[in-house]
């Protein structure tokens, strides 16, 4: 039997599936940075699988939280780098 692989980038449609939500709660919830970050090629959004994995492992904490953990980085940490300049998230 012939192995098949997963594609490590997942687009909404997909990222949704795997996620058991429907695509439109995958936007909705990206707009409210619920879940992970996505990536932008080409002016689609995808979700790299393992991101996801890592998200649902962690009981899926808010976006800014699952920055901190997968991180190590803290809020305040990454506010002071806005502060001078740099991306806060």
């Amino acid at each position: 039997m012939a192995e098949t692989t997963q594609p490590a980038l997942l687009d909404g449609t997909r990222a949704a599936a795997f996620l058991g939500i429907t695509a439109r709660t995958l936007r909705r919830w990206d707009a409210r940075e619920v879940i992970p970050d996505g990536v932008e090629v080409n002016g689609r959004r995808y979700w790299r699988r393992s991101i996801l994995e890592t998200w649902l492992r962690h009981n899926c904490p808010r976006r800014r939280r699952f920055r901190v953990l997968t991180t190590g980085k803290t809020i305040a940490t990454a506010r002071a780098g806005a502060a001078r300049g740099g991306r806060a998230w």
